[in-house]
């Protein structure tokens, strides 16, 4: 067997595999006797078929079987001992044309396309800007108020607020504001301000007192949601759906939220059973959870930064387009030539980071292992139920969480993905200098505010260019 490597530029080769009859001659012999072993004609005792039959009958499947194994073997076997990175699956070169019943040497050619040469230097000569967000009292008192109404009570309440609780009356009027003969009333309709779609509606409904009769409209209100504009009228949606009139809403009952006293039984369902014992350790607590949960935000924007930087060393990149747009097309059911030509250039900077990506992976000597995707299963599972109003969840219940998360392909595909990016960035803040810098919430914001453009040409500086 005869294997020929053609590189055609820098992301373009070719590879032909040869083969004359003495490469095949055995291992068809051997394959087509097994398969008159395993597939007997009436007529015969397995494997006593004769030869020339058995030739007549299976030499076709048999050729076809062992010269795509052998072809397969050869093709793998010599990119793997070779080291050439490539890009996706090699396909067979559209000039390539084999006849396995009449020839007896073949020749397959293979397009293969290149993984371009990476240069970029993460080491301690990249400087890359890497934020601390402040901390503030005014955000602490701003997370304790948000606390202290999440876990508070309903009590009556004379002025509504945004979230209050309404209960009244409805009365459906017509063009002169009036009550509408045979009209729509609803005796106990229920009211929430700040879930109005509608800011006008919803200012209407804020700072009134029982007693009080306010115009609103319940359609507005509602916005697309069927199932408020049901609710809040007491009907099916088909027979309301139409309804655009206003009401008379008539306030009957205000209940607000009263907050929380700061006491044990307050500090231990938001943080866990004795976490914090007074106000001053509670407030403690709420300042580390803030510096975390804003550490993650500078984490996330250290990484926005490091890709710039590493793109733009790395530059354009040199890719075998043509290659990659016929193997797109090949393994996407559905897709054309001309559809894939429209997606490239948006596809274009998802491929140069999958490039650089796949190569700081293999510098930094990274690989994802199970304990990777069972400790982010867990952090997304703690996010989660933390949302749902366990904080402090026990252990058992975060792992089960994180199990059942697992055995969601998409899920499991998602954190896979979480978990590469997660190691990574960790090693390139490892690897580079650190330019610390403390900011403002505001100030921080601000950066998102910049063009990337200019957030990649000034965000980041090498030795060389200082």
């Amino acid at each position: 067997m005869k294997v020929d490597f053609n590189k055609i530029d820098n992301v373009n080769a070719t590879l032909t595999i040869s083969l004359v009859e003495d490469d095949y001659r055995a291992e068809y012999k051997k394959t087509l006797n097994e398969m008159g072993r395993q597939r007997p004609m009436k007529g015969f005792r397995p494997g006593h078929m004769p030869a020339a039959l058995l030739q007549k009958v299976y030499g076709g499947q048999a050729m076809s079987r062992v010269v795509d194994r052998m072809v397969s073997k050869a093709l793998q076997d010599y990119i793997i001992n070779n080291k050439i990175n490539v890009l996706g699956e090699p396909m067979l070169n559209e000039n390539t044309k084999v006849d396995l019943m009449t020839e007896k040497e073949f020749s397959f050619t293979f397009d293969l396309g290149l993984s371009p040469e990476i240069n970029v230097a993460v080491d301690k000569n990249l400087s890359i800007p890497h934020y601390t967000i402040t901390v503030t009292e005014q955000m602490i008192d701003d997370n304790v108020a948000n606390d202290r109404k999440r876990y508070g009570r309903e009590v009556p309440g004379e002025l509504s607020e945004e979230d209050s609780h309404l209960t009244g009356s409805l009365t459906e009027l017509d063009e002169n504001g009036d009550p509408l003969e045979g009209g729509i009333t609803v005796e106990k309709a229920m009211i929430v301000p700040q879930q109005s779609f509608d800011s006008a509606q919803r200012d209407r409904l804020v700072a009134v007192k029982v007693g009080d009769e306010i115009i609103i409209n319940p359609k507005e209100i509602a916005g697309d949601s069927r199932s408020r504009l049901a609710s809040l009228l007491d009907r099916d949606y088909e027979e309301v759906k139409d309804n655009t009139s206003d009401f008379k809403f008539t306030v009957s009952e205000i209940m607000v939220t009263e907050p929380a006293e700061m006491n044990q039984e307050f500090f231990d369902e938001v943080l866990g059973k004795d976490v914090a014992t007074t106000e001053e350790e509670y407030r403690g607590k709420i300042r580390e959870h803030l510096a975390t949960a804003l550490a993650r935000e500078a984490d996330y924007r250290f990484d926005i930064d490091a890709r710039a930087a590493i793109m733009q060393q790395a530059g354009e990149l040199e890719l075998p387009e043509a290659f990659l747009k016929r193997y797109f097309v090949s393994v996407n059911e559905g897709a054309t030539a001309e559809k894939i030509d429209e997606e490239f250039e948006q596809a274009r900077p998802a491929l140069r980071w999958q490039l650089v990506e796949g190569h700081l992976m293999e510098q930094f000597g990274i690989k994802i292992e199970s304990a990777d995707l069972l400790e982010m299963a867990r952090q997304i599972s703690r996010d989660q139920l933390a949302q749902y109003g366990l904080a402090n969840a026990p252990e058992d219940i975060v792992d089960n969480y994180a199990h059942r998360i697992l055995e969601d392909e998409r899920m499991s595909r998602d954190i896979r993905d979480r978990a590469r990016t997660e190691k990574l960035f960790a090693a390139i803040r490892e690897a580079v200098t650190l330019e610390e810098k403390e900011v403002s919430v505001d100030e921080f914001n601000a950066l998102y505010q910049q063009p990337q453009a200019a957030t990649d040409e000034v965000a980041f500086t090498t030795a060389d260019d200082e």
